[in-house]
């Protein structure tokens, strides 16, 4: 041939020897145990693979031959550049703390995404398929549950109560809840406010003597009703609840509502929203407070009255899982401005 190679000992799936070559025009040769040589062709046009952890080399080559093995990694990397061997003999295995941390991770992300996407999700669907006949009976049901969390008659007088009761019907003009919403007035250990799912807006005398003015007292029932329109308490209770409570609405089974009725008020009285639910209401009622040409500011002054209470009290429900104070009143300035 008249070229000088370098030839390398490769073996056959027969166990039969043979020698390869690559001439400098990139050719591909093959001697077999006999001394023949033949061309085979560039090398770019066969494919070439490691083999048994990287060390040793596959050949495919045209039959008789076929695939061939070769211990010359170093020649065969050189001769099928193109396939880029070199950087898979550099790649190193995977340990197994790597795909156990990978496994842990996914299982993790998967837990987050169930708990912050999925089940919100799914609670804000089965909560549009509590009939709202189910609702007003929950209603009912919840108020008969307050009097063993501490709540008692409201010491206020009747024309106080009629006269808030007439402000809250000036609210309630504006609703698009599907059901008539009314006002309860009840006595208890803080001040509290919150809606019960089946148009019933409680609020205590000791938040009410926090209020300093009708507006402060706009804001709050506002907010309130905010909680009613996106179905907060009973979206709450089901993505707080078991998974056959949520089965079992799914499913239109109606004993899930005695369920409902025992979980509302711990709920409702703790005021325990998740944060997204709390600044939905909080944007509701300073819309609803433009709408009547009240300013926002008036949910701002409340909400430090209540600070200022909280801070005295050393810790009162209403805060123990609403959104940051301060954050909530400078929301309400910017929603004035």
């Amino acid at each position: 041939m008249g070229v000088k190679m370098k030839w390398i000992q490769a073996q056959t799936a027969g166990q039969d020897w043979l020698s390869l070559a690559l001439n400098s025009e990139g050719v591909l040769f093959v001697r077999d145990s006999a001394g023949v040589e033949t061309e085979l062709g560039r090398s770019a046009n066969f494919i070439a693979r490691l083999h048994d952890g990287r060390k040793t080399a596959v050949i495919s080559l045209p039959q008789p031959w076929g695939e061939v093995r070769t211990s010359e990694i170093d020649v065969v990397d050189a001769w099928f550049s193109h396939l880029d061997l070199s950087g898979e003999r550099r790649r190193k295995p995977t340990p197994v703390w790597a795909w156990a941390w990978g496994i842990l991770g996914s299982i993790v992300l998967a837990i987050v995404l169930t708990f912050a996407v999925l089940i919100p999700w799914v609670a804000g669907s089965l909560a549009e398929r509590v009939p709202v006949s189910w609702e007003t009976d929950l209603a009912d049901g919840t108020l008969k549950e307050l009097a063993s969390d501490g709540f008692s008659e409201s010491k206020l007088s009747s024309d106080e109560i009629a006269r808030k009761r007439k402000m809250f019907a000036e609210l309630v003009k504006l609703s698009k809840y599907p059901l008539p919403i009314r006002l309860e007035f009840y006595s208890w250990n803080a001040p509290n406010a919150f809606a019960i799912p089946g148009g019933v807006v409680v609020i205590t005398d000791q938040m009410l003597d926090l209020m300093k003015t009708d507006d402060e007292f706009l804001a709050v029932m506002a907010h309130e009703i905010g909680h009613l329109e996106h179905r907060h308490g009973v979206r709450s209770v089901i993505q707080d609840g078991s998974s056959w409570m949520v089965i079992s609405l799914m499913f239109g089974d109606a004993s899930s509502m005695a369920a409902l009725t025992t979980a509302l008020p711990a709920v409702l009285v703790t005021s325990a929203y998740s944060r997204d639910f709390e600044r939905e209401a909080d944007v509701y009622a300073f819309n609803m407070l433009r709408s009547l040409g009240k300013s926002p500011n008036a949910f701002a002054t409340v909400m430090r009255s209540l600070q200022k209470a909280n801070e005295e009290a050393g810790g009162l429900s209403y805060f123990s899982s609403h959104p940051p104070t301060n954050e909530r009143i400078e929301a309400a300035e910017e929603a004035a401005r």
